[in-house]
């Protein structure tokens, strides 16, 4: 008996030296040439790929000021380029610009659906500009001159859609049947095009600004599609992103002619600058694409992002988009969407003719909703993660 426990003894001290032995032989996951060990082989980690745009000019890697209301004309006048200004720390729930104000919807207990402005520059203090209440926002699709609003809401955990017309004192109000999916204004903010779902058909309409002369310009039986209308004459069509799904961008004309493919690519987001010209647009792996959609011309940007985080400038050939600093091998974009996730950005300017890094400033938001003032001076975007409303200074 004793001489088994000895024998017990001794094996045990053997393993443990054993282990010591690989430990300090092996026990770095990685060797000094950053080739992997035995243990890094046996236990890989999750490799994370650090995205940042290539050749970052020396001048464009100036720190990041950030700059807290209120600022007087003259301050904010005088501020360098890159310098982050936060405009709202409250719970935004929307985005629209005009001239050089920003409008934007309040979801806070305070302020449940009030609508709010302010210069962009920071440089006066938020006013409140309707006490219209509407409880729980979700979405809101925006005419472009910022007069009319289509909200998506809750109530009582139905989703309710309501038009806002706020060109007067006291808002004017329309509520929108619940078949209607998905909503944009045109161009010029004087009609509307959107999606009237029932079980089996999901019809395209357009009408008026105020939803009158509704007239069905196409048949439509795929659900959950998004709409949108870049140009005057195009109406685009975008299967909702999934990671893995098959996705597809469509566009017809306002009158319902010359149904055609734009894109398609497994995972698919897509956004289009003011004349639907140009499409920025991401796959699966969030590998960001520029095409041309009158000349045919394609280009990847060897960034990772999702398309929606871009902006197209309507002064120059310059696409502005948050980049997130850091983007897991295997990331689950779906994740993102669902809000289950968070990305960090960096907001980077590229010169579509040469994909030349024109711009660069670092954030501490994950960056959604960008919208640029109309001299491309500054650009405002929505902390996904907190609601905060931000303002960075480009020029």
């Amino acid at each position: 008996m004793q001489n088994t426990r000895k024998t017990l003894i001794i094996s045990v001290i053997v393993i443990i030296v054993a282990v010591a032995a690989l430990i300090i032989l092996f026990g770095r996951k990685k060797s000094e040439n950053g080739g992997s060990t035995f243990l890094g082989r046996l236990f890989p980690q999750s490799e994370t790929v650090v995205e940042q745009p290539p050749e970052i000019p020396p001048e464009l890697l100036t720190s990041t000021e950030t700059q807290e209301p209120s600022l007087n004309p003259a301050t904010a006048q005088n501020l360098p380029p890159g310098t982050l200004i936060r405009l709202s720390s409250d719970n935004v729930s929307s985005l629209a610009i005009t001239g050089t104000t920003t409008k934007y919807h309040k979801n806070t207990a305070e302020n449940l659906g009030h609508l709010f402005e302010r210069l962009a520059d920071g440089s006066n203090e938020e006013r409140r500009v309707s006490n219209f209440t509407i409880p729980k926002i979700l979405r809101v699709v925006w005419s472009p001159d910022a007069r009319r609003a289509v909200i998506f809401y809750n109530l009582n955990e139905e989703i309710r859609k309501i038009l806002v017309d706020y060109t007067e004192t006291t808002p004017k109000t329309n509520f929108l049947p619940d078949t209607i999916s998905a909503v944009a204004f045109s161009p010029d903010s004087k009609s509307i095009t959107f999606i009237n779902s029932f079980e089996e058909t999901h019809n395209i309409f357009t009408a008026s600004s105020s939803f009158g002369n509704q007239k069905k310009i196409l048949d439509n039986n795929i659900p959950g599609l998004e709409i949108s209308w870049p140009a005057a004459n195009i109406i685009a069509l975008k299967t909702k992103s999934s990671q893995d799904d098959p996705g597809f961008l469509y566009t017809i004309t306002a009158s319902g002619n010359k149904f055609q493919k734009v894109v398609e690519s497994t995972g698919l987001d897509a956004m289009w600058n003011k004349d639907g010209s140009k499409i920025m647009y991401t796959d699966f792996n969030l590998n960001l694409f520029y095409l041309n959609t009158k000349t045919g011309e394609q280009k990847g940007l060897s960034l990772k992002t999702v398309a929606e985080k871009c902006v197209f400038s309507a002064k120059s050939d310059v696409v502005y988009c948050a980049i997130p600093k850091t983007v897991s091998k295997n990331m689950n974009s779906d994740k993102w969407w669902q809000g289950k996730i968070a990305f960090t950005d960096s907001i980077a300017g590229i010169n579509l003719s040469n994909l030349e890094l024109v711009f660069f400033a670092q954030t501490q938001s994950d960056a959604t909703n960008p919208v640029l003032l109309e001299n491309d001076t500054y650009l405002l975007f929505k902390d996904r993660s907190t609601g905060e409303l931000w303002s960075l200074k480009l020029k």
